[in-house]
């Protein structure tokens, strides 16, 4: 069985943002309801890491899986 791990999101005004699974950065990427991808690559600016995430649509929070950390 496979572990899955939930990726950290912060609700504002502007939306939902996913943040890095690495060094917790805010405002990976942004989330819309309707929102799904299966083993998107995700670069974060400030770590320089790339993060695999697969991502659900809907309004839970576990929505967002994290695969792999590169």
């Amino acid at each position: 069985m496979e572990k899955k791990t939930v990726v950290s999101y912060e609700v504002t005004a502007a939306g939902v943002f996913i943040s890095c699974p690495v060094c917790r950065g805010k405002k990976l990427l942004r989330l819309y309801p309707g929102t799904s991808a299966t083993e998107l690559p995700v670069f974060c600016r400030r770590c320089k890491r790339v993060s695999v995430l697969n991502i659900q649509p809907g309004e839970q929070a576990n929505r967002v899986t994290l695969q792999r950390i590169g």
